[in-house]
């Protein structure tokens, strides 16, 4: 066989395995999201975030007219109500997630319940904001512009920080087994879809918008209540995993033999 031909089979093998993950994530991720526990936790979270969203808007239409509004039922302002709703939520995966790994041993768990514990000292302690401020009085000196300085100093910092933290999630997938990968890879895409709006939104309306325009404020409450939301659906799934994980002889089984499973499956696995 050519080398041509040799590469063309080597690009239709990686296209079927690719093809074969995304059906075997998505049929995972639909078998998830129709646990019991993912339902309930969709029932108590999900409204407590429509609610701080709608008030939010409500909020930010009244200071839009010149009304005086409560500043803790705002989306994008500190110590509000919707922050320490996220406290809660990221608490609670980063427990998830410790428990997750103590019943399985798949290291990827604990990377996760790092990272959940590390957003929720974060946002408890503005850690990436005072961190911010330093990396932007360097970029200051520099010649960065001032005014923009602090904000792209604060996503340096998540985004070095983020990097590092799934760049060992990445890594610990290499000795975990089938099903412990996709639903690392489901949880992965949940927070990198929540990073997108925390870190590369929020980056965008400081560098594009003029400090405290109109646009600059939608900017802010479209990046805030989209972490909001995908945070919410990232504790959904990491509570689903954790309950999955803990029975059903399927589960366990795939636990016991963490590094013996093809990667690739073509059909979801069957519920317990």
């Amino acid at each position: 066989m050519s080398q041509a031909h040799r590469a063309a089979a080597r690009r239709r093998n990686f296209l079927a395995e690719a093809k074969g993950f995304a059906v075997s994530l998505i049929g995972e991720a639909l078998t998830l999201a129709k646990t019991p526990t993912a339902i309930v936790a969709a029932l108590l979270i999900l409204p407590a975030a429509a609610f701080l969203t709608g008030m939010g808007i409500v909020v930010a239409y009244g200071e839009y007219h010149g009304h005086d509004l409560p500043d803790r039922l705002m989306l994008s302002r500190d110590n509000t109500f919707s922050e320490r709703f996220e406290y809660v939520l990221t608490g609670a995966a980063a427990l998830a997630m410790l428990l997750t790994w103590r019943r399985t041993g798949a290291t990827a768990y604990m990377v996760f319940a790092v990272l959940f514990g590390w957003l929720t000292a974060d946002n408890s302690l503005q850690l990436h904001e005072r961190l911010g401020v330093l990396v932007g009085t360097v970029l200051r000196s520099g010649g960065f512009p001032a005014e923009n300085a602090r904000h792209f100093g604060e996503a340096a910092v998540m985004c070095g920080i983020g990097a590092l933290l799934i760049g060992m999630i990445v890594w610990s997938l290499a000795g975990s087994g089938a099903l412990h990968r996709l639903r690392a890879t489901i949880l992965l895409l949940l927070i990198g879809g929540t990073a997108c709006f925390g870190v590369v939104v929020d980056a965008i309306d400081a560098l594009v918008f003029a400090e405290g325009s109109a646009a600059q404020q939608v900017g802010a409450f479209v990046e805030d209540a989209g972490e909001l939301w995908l945070l919410c659906l990232t504790v959904i799934c990491a509570l689903a995993v954790m309950v999955r994980s803990s029975g059903g002889s399927h589960d366990l089984a795939e636990a016991a033999s963490d590094t013996g499973r093809p990667v690739f499956r073509t059909q979801a696995p069957p519920r317990p």
